[in-house]
């Protein structure tokens, strides 16, 4: 038996490729903030937005089961 807790999930192993692709992601990510912010703020505002909801709905089951 191998010595992961979760054999199913193989373990990452940090090659250049991931690497690459995570450097390329964070430069995009940059070069959006830095040429649209006001996009930018408005993903992240309706992102936050909809988490909220989802935490409001969570909240309601569960004071729902309470009862």
């Amino acid at each position: 038996m191998a010595k992961t807790q979760f054999p199913v999930f193989p373990r990452a192993k940090g090659g250049l490729a991931p690497k690459a692709i995570g450097g390329l992601a964070l430069v995009a990510l940059f070069t959006f903030l830095v040429q649209h912010p006001t996009e930018a703020a408005a993903l992240v505002r309706s992102g936050g937005s909809g988490l909220g909801g989802v935490v409001d709905a969570l909240v309601t089951f569960f004071q729902a089961l309470g009862r």
